[in-house]
């Protein structure tokens, strides 16, 4: 809904040679913001974010330990993860409100058929490749949640959505990997089992949370 203050509106009135800055302003303010997205919008990303960078950063190692391999290209691929991340990051800064919503689909999209191939191609180099490349959709999937969060933070002075923020992240990041950790004693691959769900599902529940969030 467009929104025009009393101030503006009376100006406009008497002053009716104005017309064309009204409309302007009409449009201006028809534009989405991310605080046109739920805030719930971003806790899900977040949420989506913690979890599944856990489960790869932590199986990693467990599937070269299991595979017989050596552990030092853990390091390369953490690295190339936190790489394409920040690429991420950066790229969300230059798109507009409704790019950054394609973003956050395209991020859970890529990880839930990234996830599904690790199922069909076995190959360790194609698992640290894709395991770094992936950082780029975590960057997005951040960057998207993160812009939100801090709209909200600023535009209602409070730091609770930022308090919020961290606590989702420090349970994700903390309890992900001790979780893991007794699902891969039973079966290594029932963990991507869960980034393939839960990405399908928090898909659905992005696209109806953001539905109102159209292209101008």
């Amino acid at each position: 809904m467009i929104q025009i203050t009393k101030e503006e509106l009376e100006i406009h009135l008497e002053n009716p040679i104005l017309e064309e800055d009204f409309k302007m302003l009409s449009k201006r303010d028809s534009k989405p913001t991310m605080m046109s997205f739920p805030i719930l919008f971003s806790w899900i990303g977040i949420i989506f974010l913690a979890t599944s960078k856990s489960i790869f950063l932590f199986t990693y190692p467990v599937i070269l330990k299991t595979n017989l391999l050596d552990s030092h290209s853990t390091y390369l691929v953490q690295g190339g993860i936190q790489l394409t991340q920040l690429i991420g990051l950066t790229w969300i800064n230059v798109m507009g409100v409704y790019k950054r919503k394609i973003s956050m689909f395209t991020g859970l999209i890529a990880l839930v058929v990234v996830t599904f191939t690790i199922f069909f191609v076995g190959n360790i180099w194609y698992i640290a490749i894709i395991f770094s490349i992936s950082g780029l959709f975590f960057g997005l999937i951040h960057g998207t949640s993160m812009k939100i969060m801090l709209d909200y933070g600023a535009t209602k002075n409070t730091t609770k959505y930022s308090m919020i923020n961290e606590i989702v992240i420090g349970i994700g990041f903390g309890v992900t990997p001790i979780v893991a950790g007794f699902v891969v004693e039973v079966n290594l691959y029932i963990i991507f089992v869960f980034i393939i769900v839960s990405g399908i599902t928090f898909l659905i529940i992005q696209t109806y949370l953001s539905r109102k969030v159209k292209n101008r």
